[in-house]
C-alpha cells in the first residue's frame, strides 16, 4: 500500500511536468538559421524552415486556446513568435497570435511579462495591428 501511494505520487508529479505535443514540436524547431542576419532569405531551406515554424506556431496557438493552463506551451509560442516577427517583414506571426489574445487576454499579457520589454512590445504591436486589420480591413 505504501509503495502504491508513492508510485501514484511520482506518476502525478511526472504528469504535472508533461507538456503537449505542440510544445514539443516548437521546442524541437532549430530556429538558428532564421535568427542569422546574414541568412539568404530566398534559399529554399530557409523558406522551408520558416514554413515549418509557422505551421507549428499555428497548431500550438490552436492548442493553447483549448488548453490555456499549459504554461510551457505559451512560453514556446512567444519564443517562436519573437523569432518570426524579427525575420518576417509581413508580421504573419501577429495574425497567428490573435485568437490566443482575444480568448485569453489576461493570460497572454501575463506571459508577455516574462520576455524583454522590446520583444513584448514587438508582439503587442503585431497582434494589435493584426487585430485592427481583421476588424477594419486592410487600408
Amino acid at each position: 500500500m505504501k509503495y502504491t501511494l508513492l508510485l501514484l505520487f511520482f506518476f502525478s508529479q511526472a504528469l504535472a511536468f508533461a507538456h503537449s505535443p505542440a510544445a514539443s514540436k516548437l521546442q524541437a524547431l532549430n530556429l538558428k538559421p532564421l535568427e542569422q542576419t546574414q541568412a539568404d532569405r530566398s534559399d529554399s531551406s530557409y523558406l522551408k524552415l520558416q514554413d515549418e515554424a509557422v505551421d507549428a506556431l499555428t497548431n500550438a496557438v490552436a492548442e493553447a486556446v483549448k488548453n490555456p493552463q499549459d504554461e510551457i506551451l505559451i512560453d514556446e509560442i512567444f519564443r517562436v513568435s519573437i523569432v518570426l516577427l524579427n525575420t518576417d517583414p509581413y508580421q504573419y506571426a501577429g495574425e497567428i497570435l490573435v485568437p490566443l489574445y482575444q480568448k485569453q487576454q489576461n493570460l497572454f499579457l501575463k506571459h508577455l511579462k516574462k520576455f524583454s520589454t522590446k520583444d513584448a512590445q514587438r508582439i503587442k504591436e503585431a497582434v494589435k495591428a493584426a487585430e485592427r486589420t481583421l476588424r477594419r480591413g486592410n487600408g
